[in-house]
């Protein structure tokens, strides 16, 4: 028996395609201040950043920044912080 897809070629597509403007891109990898609070209630550095790393691959499977990316928002560049 042949196996079936819940999606159409088309909808998986539609969920997996990148999106077109920095504005979708940047909806993709920014927190609002609930999302935030939820972020800093875990426990040290690590783990809140861990913690956010996973919540923006859930939001947009499949699409993930590379390691050498500077993610660009709003037509700017995201500044890397200096203070470690």
């Amino acid at each position: 028996m042949p196996l079936r897809s819940v999606l159409t070629t088309a909808q998986l597509e539609a969920l997996f395609a990148c999106p077109e403007t920095d504005e979708g891109r940047a909806s993709l990898y920014t927190f609002d201040a609930p999302e935030l609070a939820t972020i800093h209630q875990r426990r040290g550095a690590h783990n809140r950043l861990g913690f956010a790393v996973q919540r923006c691959y859930l939001r947009y499977p499949g699409q993930a920044l590379e390691a050498d990316t500077v993610p660009v928002l709003a037509g700017k560049p995201v500044r890397r912080s200096s203070a470690t």
